[in-house]
């Protein structure tokens, strides 16, 4: 039986631990999945950037730039219906705003794991875009 969460979840996945909300990507993207695809596309690749600002707030304990860059890369989060990592990016955000950084490298830390997992769940709904040589194909392998 699936829980209420169950309706997000990419195929598949286990409904009540999804990170990926693949209905909701479906829906808003009208269905298509080249561009279902590209989304999650620009978030893989923004997200190391992204992460090592993260990680320099933290290290750094700069409560101002913390709030910031996991704001940014919220944003990224929920284009591409990374709807449990953009929650733990909220925290990180709120803790900025608060100026609470010392608990903030806990949040942190969960992130690879929920980025992992993100990252399993829309391979497996056959939403990443294979690149070769050029970068330039499309979900099937096919060049364009």
């Amino acid at each position: 039986a699936q829980t209420s969460g169950g309706a997000g979840s990419s195929p598949g996945a286990d409904a009540t631990h999804a990170v990926f909300n693949y209905a909701n990507l479906k829906d808003n993207m009208d269905g298509d999945e080249h561009l279902m695809s590209e989304i999650i596309k620009m978030f893989l690749e923004a997200w190391p950037q992204y992460l090592a600002d993260i990680a320099g707030a933290v290290e750094a304990k700069d409560a101002d730039r913390l709030m910031r860059c996991s704001h940014r890369l919220k944003g990224s989060a929920l284009n591409a219906c990374a709807d449990e990592i953009a929650s733990a990016l909220l925290a990180l955000e709120m803790m900025g705003k608060r100026g609470e950084v010392e608990s903030a490298a806990d949040v942190y830390d969960s992130l690879n794991d929920k980025f992992t997992r993100y990252n399993k769940e829309t391979a497996a709904a056959g939403l990443q875009l294979s690149t070769g040589t050029d970068g330039r194909k499309n979900s099937t392998g096919e060049t364009r």
